[in-house]
């Protein structure tokens, strides 16, 4: 082999290398509570949800709870019926109903708060949700 063909030759495949690796570890102990708790809420990548919390983010996998989830899709279909009804009112087709415009906006937004702390997505970057 010659020496250009040595320092020419090109890498085989697979993942590109990191810029930043990460080198350093932690060691962490849990109770068995704790750690049933942790599973629970990180829905697979424990390192990942470990990382976040401990850096201030927020979780990238949370898990929402299948009741939460179906009340989050019963309430879609009268905040459509609100703001199509609330479209009417400002276009004038609902004749006499201008004091209801405020009423009905409100509405849409406590139902649009409800739906989005059902699935966790009104809390500040870096908080927790509670539990239901």
């Amino acid at each position: 082999m010659t020496e250009a063909s040595v320092t020419t030759r090109k890498r085989k495949g697979g993942r590109p290398r990191a810029t930043n690796p990460r080198s350093r570890s932690v060691t962490v102990r849990f109770t068995e509570d704790e750690y049933a708790a942790l599973m629970d809420r990180c829905a697979g990548d424990v390192s990942e949800h470990v990382r976040r919390a401990a850096l201030g983010r927020r979780s990238v996998a949370r898990t929402i709870p299948e009741a939460n989830r179906e009340i989050w899709r019963s309430l879609a279909p009268t905040t459509t019926n609100l703001n199509h009804l609330a479209g009417a009112v400002l276009s004038g087709k609902v004749i006499g109903a201008l004091q209801l415009e405020p009423v009905i906006r409100n509405l849409v937004t406590q139902i649009d708060a409800l739906r989005r702390s059902l699935i966790g997505a009104d809390q500040p970057e870096g908080e927790e949700a509670d539990d239901p």
